[in-house]
């Protein structure tokens, strides 16, 4: 019992000690609101503490202040991942690896997420990727999820599960990804919304209508814009409305 005391003080007194660390970066930034080292410190503690809406709220904060910080976007992309916002997620990180952050962190969150959206073979070469830099990841529980290096008579070898492959050896692809999203999951952005109805949706939900205007079936649409800017969001909420 009295261990238990012990085990249960000195727990309280780290919770006790993290919320007072807490409030003193809070109260530091009353009086700098600006000051991006200061609530970047505060969005991770935050996260560290799984208080992840906050931590969102802080790292969101300093994106504003400084939309390029690769440590602020990959911090950000961690907590969309753990609220499950994948898509969000993956947009930051897409966009810090286009800024050339390749480090071993963020290949490994784009692996777990590429590994969500059912994209195996790039998810396979993203971690292999973050192996090469970081070999403790060797304990990550993606290597066996994944396969990585597992023998021959493993039931995953790299990525593939064994039981879905032709006696050829080619993969079956039966995991294809279904997005839930939709166009009512993106904000703004109707007239391109509107063009893709137009030119890719109503062509497939309405093919007899278009067929008796002589419409032709197919084409599409080329989107461009930084990064960040939503490409990859709306082309996963085109999929979930088709």
């Amino acid at each position: 019992m009295g261990i238990l005391r012990w085990s249960n003080t000195v727990h309280a007194y780290k919770m006790s000690s993290q919320y007072d660390a807490i409030q003193a970066l809070r109260q530091a930034l009353s009086v700098s609101p600006d000051n991006v080292p200061l609530r970047l410190h505060l969005a991770e503690t935050l996260l560290g503490q799984g208080e992840l809406e906050a931590a969102e709220q802080e790292y969101t904060q300093v994106l504003n202040l400084d939309p390029q910080n690769l440590q602020t976007k990959l911090g950000l992309a961690r907590a969309f991942f753990q609220q499950g916002k994948d898509s969000q997620a993956l947009v930051l990180v897409e966009a810090a690896l286009q800024q050339g952050d390749t480090s071993a962190a963020t290949l490994t969150l784009h692996s777990r997420l590429l590994l969500k959206t059912g994209a195996v073979d790039k998810s396979v070469e993203q971690f292999r990727r973050a192996l090469d830099q970081d070999q403790t990841l060797q304990d990550s529980d993606l290597v066996d999820r994944l396969g990585i290096n597992a023998a021959n008579n493993d039931a995953v070898v790299e990525g593939r599960v064994r039981s879905q492959w032709e006696p050829s050896g080619q993969a079956i692809d039966k995991n294809i990804e279904r997005p839930n999203l939709t166009f009512a999951d993106v904000g703004g952005m109707e007239t391109v919304k509107e063009e893709i109805r137009l030119k890719i949706i109503y062509p497939l939900t309405h093919a007899e209508m278009y067929k008796a205007y002589g419409k032709a079936i197919g084409g599409g649409i080329l989107m461009y814009g930084p990064p960040g800017c939503g490409k990859t969001h709306l082309a996963r909420a085109t999929a979930g409305e088709i």
